[in-house]
């Protein structure tokens, strides 16, 4: 073999991960800028105006006001500000948005961590067909659409991005240690300044310092330095742990308004959860077919509860088999502890209101498919198969399963291309979602709006732009559009309209989640105004009791609370105590 061979191997493969890359975009990659978020962070947000200085981007709360939250991520906005930059100025009068240059630079970002994971897995030792294949495996898995279809998800690809920089740095050979250490710190921190899930890496380090680092996982020095010393482990980390530590005290000043109880009411509950979570995060990444935008999540709240014992059955029992059947039991080992720890920031001990989503596994795909690569690498092993048949029968498995992935990829990308499409995905597979109401009706209502809008007059065309609640607005249009509507599009809104009361109806009727929802308040209180609009104040006096009394521990905008309350004083309902 000669010099240049290696050479062209390594640029085929990394051609071919950056090819495969292409799928996880390529269904939504023209599409216009969702509702979903899009608009608040990227179209319309006052904080990438060019006037803005780009060092206050670095400043904790500088965004707040004009996204609406306070979540510190200063790279993710530069990102965002350099798109509009290139883009916004032309590539609307050619594509219709600039949303496919959005997409364009997280897709290059995506690439990028995509080879960077598969220069890591070598430096690991594994194996040149194996790191190829885990590599484009994650390049075109189904869950990495969710961060690169969705404009607003551009944070978690930066977060991988420079999250595995830091992992290659931190095993790059030939380098001083500390040069590896400074380079590998400086990449981590760039991580969580995209996103603060960059925290869930943390553990990898760990966990890969425990096995001796690179050399231990490669087999080299194994039995005179299994494990580090506790003491250099902990000197090792420790910038990597301060850095941790001052992100974590931001992100929980930050999303302070949009924490809720975990799962169940307590950290107890919430790790009963887990587990059932985590079988169907497995589930999701094996078989790709029922990813959704939203899913629902009932929580165990009981030992008694079957799905717990189920799930810790059946996690134990591919857990032990990857392990078992490895080629590297290490590796393996090293895999599983990677694909749980990396999962850290999303297993809902401090949690949000959405406890599983496919971005979530962004950062922790490429263990889970390192522990079953070895796996199939292992049980090959076993096989008394000829090489060459055998590596043969390998290859075009594994070919033939990435393949697949990506072709469903490319369907998951044509769900994300509007809203409608988007969430009406989500409430048929998941119908007890909230959320997945809630993000149906917000699509029909906009679907009544556009209907509605060419029938108003120049003074009542306000009524349906969006500066009115959905409720008050959709009573106004049926009082003021007499003869200003034709009647087929009166028949096209009002059925719009009677759809977007169905869902948000539903968000209360049959989700199992509508308590841990922040959207809660909203929903109810225009659900009230609705029915009171219509006449119906049985049905308004439900709704609004519900927008007037929050759950415990989840925070509501005490406007609406107010104005449930008015709205219920005009009923004849006293303001407090109020009993739903």
């Amino acid at each position: 073999m000669t010099a240049a061979e290696p050479s062209a191997g390594r640029a085929t493969d990394a051609l071919l991960i950056v090819a495969l890359s292409l799928l996880a975009v390529a269904g939504a990659f023209s599409a216009p800028f969702l509702a979903y978020d899009d608009t608040v962070h990227i179209t319309h947000n006052a904080a990438l105006d060019p006037k803005v200085p780009l060092l206050s981007y670095f400043a904790p709360d500088a965004t707040e006001s004009a996204a609406g939250s306070q979540a510190y991520m200063p790279l993710t906005y530069l990102s965002w500000r350099l798109d509009r930059f290139l883009y916004a100025g032309w590539m609307p009068a050619l594509l219709g948005s600039w949303a496919p240059g959005v997409r364009a630079t997280t897709w290059l970002l995506h690439a990028l961590a995509a080879l960077l994971l598969w220069r890591f897995l070598l430096s690991l030792g594994v194996k040149r067909g194996a790191a190829l294949g885990i590599a484009a495996l994650f390049a075109c898995h189904p869950t990495a659409c969710e961060t690169l279809c969705w404009a607003t998800e551009r944070k978690t690809a930066i977060a991988g991005c420079f999250g595995f920089a830091a992992l290659c740095a931190w095993t790059q050979r030939g380098w001083p240690r500390l040069v590896r250490a400074a380079v590998a710190t400086t990449c981590y921190v760039l991580a969580l300044m995209g996103k603060q899930s960059a925290l869930g890496l943390l553990p990898v380090f760990a966990v890969l310092e425990g096995f001796g680092g690179a050399e231990g996982l490669r087999g080299e020095g194994v039995k005179s330095q299994p494990h580090r010393h506790a003491a250099a482990l902990a000197f090792a980390l420790a910038p990597l742990a301060a850095a941790s530590a001052f992100f974590i005290l931001i992100g929980l000043r930050g999303h302070a308004h949009y924490l809720v109880p975990p799962p169940g009411g307590s950290l107890f509950t919430a790790l009963l959860t887990d587990a059932w979570i985590e079988l169907r995060q497995v589930r999701n990444l094996l078989v790709p077919t029922d990813l959704s935008a939203s899913y629902a999540i009932e929580p165990i709240v009981s030992l008694a509860d079957g799905r717990l014992w189920l799930s810790l059955f059946v996690l134990a029992a591919v857990v032990a088999a990857a392990i078992y059947f490895a080629r590297s039991r290490a590796r393996a080992f090293f895999g599983w502890l990677w694909f749980f720890g990396a999962q850290g920031p999303s297993l809902n001990l401090i949690a949000l209101s959405c406890p599983m989503a496919d971005r979530y596994l962004y950062l922790a795909l490429p263990g889970f498919i390192l522990a079953v690569a070895e796996m199939i690498e292992g049980l090959w092993d076993r096989a008394q198969t000829e090489g060459g048949r055998r590596r043969l029968g390998l290859a075009g498995c594994v070919g033939l399963y990435v393949l697949l992935c990506g072709g469903l990829a490319v369907a998951r990308g044509l769900v994300w291309r509007d809203m409608h499409t988007l969430f009406a995905d989500a409430a048929r597979k998941e119908p007890r979602s909230a959320y997945a109401r809630y993000g149906l009706g917000q699509a029909e209502a906009q679907a009544w709006i556009d209907h509605a809008r060419d029938g108003y007059t120049s003074a009542s065309f306000a009524v349906a732009d969006g500066r009115m609640p959905v409720g008050l607005a959709y009573a106004e249009w049926l009082r003021r559009n007499g003869e200003t509507t034709a009647a087929e599009a009166r028949i096209e809104a009002e059925a719009h309209a009677d759809a977007w009361a169905a869902e948000w109806t539903a968000f209360f009727d049959e989700a199992v989640d509508a308590d841990r929802q922040l959207k809660r308040g909203e929903v109810a209180l225009e659900l009230g105004v609705y029915h009171r609009l219509r006449g119906e104040p049985a049905e308004a006096k439900r709704f609004l009791k519900l927008a007037a009394h929050p759950p415990p521990g989840v925070y509501e905008d005490p406007g609406i609370v107010q104005e449930a309350r008015r709205q219920l004083g005009e009923l004849g309902v006293p303001a407090d105590p109020i009993t739903p």
